[in-house]
């Protein structure tokens, strides 16, 4: 089993479907991406958005965020999904070290990404990717 990992530079159909298969093992079922939605993302020069694939399968993404404060470049790491079919085959590593490395070599000095408690797996591999725990209160307005 051959993962490819590769920073996407444009949108399919096929790249649409596939992430939205994938969409409700991180949030709401009812959440979808569009393609026009996805080609925004993929076109926005300070975001990176990472899929992971085996043959034509799309089985994990993540998304590299940036954007500058008066304060310094805030680089955000977002929608990290692994297909629970292939979990635990080091998938996640894979992806979260491609998405580390290309962070260094942008000149992020840290990354920052938050993570659901009862995703103990992810928690877990972050810990041993080098994230350190931030106490911080999350808030969340919906209009």
């Amino acid at each position: 089993m051959g993962v490819d990992i590769k920073i996407v530079d444009e949108a399919t159909d096929a790249l649409v479907a596939g992430i939205n298969r994938l969409l409700p093992q991180l949030v709401s079922e009812d959440q979808k991406t569009t393609l026009a939605e996805l080609e925004a993302v993929i076109r926005h020069e300070d975001v990176y958005f990472f899929v992971a694939t085996i043959g034509d399968k799309v089985v994990g993404t993540a998304q590299l965020s940036a954007y500058p404060r008066a304060y310094g470049l805030m680089a955000w790491v977002d929608g990290v999904i692994v297909d629970s079919e292939v979990r635990g085959k080091g998938i996640a590593t894979t992806l979260m070290q491609a998405v580390l490395a290309h962070a260094k070599t942008l000149g992020f000095k840290e990354l920052n990404l938050t993570s659901a408690p009862k995703r103990e797996a992810a928690n877990y591999l972050y810990g041993k990717l080098g994230f350190e725990r931030y106490e911080t209160n999350y808030y969340r307005y919906t209009f």
